[in-house]
């Protein structure tokens, strides 16, 4: 547990750190576009699809870590490294 906890630390704070990062924009985005006080459509439109985008990606990093973590705990890689492995494993297998 000792060796465990030492090593791979770096790695779950990285993962909480990229995840952090895109609460952090989307909750900026959303402060702004509640603070706006246009009424012109096309900048509503723009708004909207600037957060669903955003919203995709969350939940993309979020599956990216779930997978990361499970790859971590079973190669022992970093974290970067078990993403981009646990990512390519991911798109060999999915049917």
């Amino acid at each position: 547990m000792k060796w465990c906890h030492t090593v791979h630390t770096g790695s779950l704070a990285l993962g909480s750190f990229v995840h952090t990062i895109i609460i952090i924009v989307i909750l900026m985005i959303n402060a702004a576009d509640q603070a706006s006080t246009s009424t012109n459509p096309g900048a509503r439109a723009v708004g909207l699809c600037i957060k669903c985008c955003l919203k995709c990606i969350e939940e993309l990093l979020d599956y990216l870590n779930k997978i990361a973590y499970a790859y971590i705990a079973i190669s022992g890689d970093n974290y970067c490294t078990s993403a981009y492995q646990a990512f390519l494993l991911n798109l060999k297998y999915t049917t």
